[in-house]
């Protein structure tokens, strides 16, 4: 088989209970006629069954979950939300893992298997590539505090097992490199810095995900660069001491413009972050362009409001600028749709005892070509 027992999570002494499950995966039509469908992305565990428990299973059997399953993959693939225009959306990466995962797990038996692996080596990781070189520059998944994650864990499988028959994707890229960078950077305490949809932040706990540990322990593993791996452990083991040669300031200069600077490595520092554009390649994005966030240690002296979907006490939505800490006028700021342009980033310096920034956001107030001025716009 072609699938790393890393990765096939099934262990053949679980086949007689895994099985059934397998048999018995569905996707509902009704589903798979909506814009994207959480049931495919949420169970990364159909490929690694059908690998693990191959020979458990009737030839009938077999046929049966290959032609169903290939099935839901081949209408996934053609789904724009998550498709190849949005490489920084938690669907794009849940559509890549099951399609590699997939694909090498049948490539002995099914026809398709080379072209689902194709589309997802050829379009879906060409597509991230020019994303990670120009927008998604230094490493921060756009989606932010819950659904970034996601970007980091979700490949794992996929990129181990690819790993382990020759091709390490992770040599193809230097963004996963500045990932393991950016998400040590976002740690304020036990938390991410929160942005964008999020609606377990307040839960607590949201810098150790399972999903930021899963891709931890491949950049310790897989990484090209020493410095990334020894990084990464330091991460996994809580090992503060080893951050003491990074720089105190990481900037993603991608489309999102972040900037993030501290006063020093300890856990007591002053940190702040700076958001001073827009995502892009994304499913999830609020009204934040301009925004600032400052904790000292674990002690928050300014911060947004996170949410999904959610409102503030007097009904205005946590994707909208009341949420956050961005210029208003009369409870308005950035345009909520059609913008006539980014904000543009007009200075950044970095010096010893200071890091400055200057951003003009005029464009990403002002709505053009809009429909309804009074909902979208901002004259002020």
């Amino acid at each position: 088989r072609h699938m790393q027992p890393a990765c096939a999570r099934t262990g053949a002494g679980s086949c007689a209970a895994a099985v059934p499950t397998l048999l018995g995966f569905r996707i509902s039509d009704h589903e798979l006629g909506s814009v994207q469908s959480d049931t495919y992305r949420w169970n990364d565990h159909i490929p690694h069954i059908y690998d693990r428990c191959f020979q458990m299973m009737t030839q009938a059997q077999l046929h049966e979950v290959r032609t169903r399953y290939t099935g839901y993959v081949t209408t996934m693939q053609g789904k724009p939300w998550g498709g190849p225009g949005m490489p920084s959306n938690n669907y794009f990466w849940g559509g890549f893992r099951n399609e590699v995962c997939w694909a090498l797990a049948t490539l002995h038996e099914s026809p398709d298997a080379q072209g689902i692996l194709d589309f997802a080596l050829r379009i879906r990781w060409s597509a991230f590539l020019l994303w990670a070189a120009v927008p998604g520059k230094g490493g921060v998944p756009h989606e932010g505090s819950q659904y970034g994650p996601y970007m980091l864990g979700y490949p794992v499988a996929a990129i181990r097992s690819l790993a382990a028959l020759g091709r390490n994707l992770l040599t193809e890229t230097p963004w996963f490199d500045d990932a393991v960078r950016a998400v040590i950077a976002l740690t304020v305490g036990g938390d991410l810095m929160p942005f964008n949809d999020d609606e377990t932040w307040h839960q607590g706990g949201s810098a150790r995900k399972a999903e930021l540990t899963r891709f931890m322990r491949m950049m310790a593993d897989l990484s090209p660069a020493t410095e990334t791996r020894r990084l990464a452990a330091a991460w996994l083991a809580n090992d503060r001491a080893a951050y003491a040669a990074l720089p105190l300031d990481h900037d993603a200069s991608g489309s999102l413009q972040l900037l993030i600077a501290r006063s020093s490595w300890e856990a007591d520092s002053t940190v702040v972050f700076l958001q001073l554009g827009l995502p892009r390649g994304v499913g999830h994005q609020h009204q934040d362009a301009g925004s600032f966030q400052l904790a000292r240690g674990a002690d928050w002296l300014s911060r947004e409001t996170v949410g999904y979907a959610d409102s503030l006490g007097g009904g205005a939505p946590t994707s909208g600028p009341l949420a956050h800490n961005v210029l208003t006028f009369n409870d308005k700021g950035m345009a909520n749709a059609y913008l006539k342009g980014s904000p543009r980033v007009t200075a950044v310096d970095r010096q010893l005892g200071y890091v400055y920034a200057a951003v003009d956001l005029t464009d990403a107030y002002r709505a053009v070509n809009t429909p309804d001025p009074a909902r979208d716009d901002n004259p002020f």
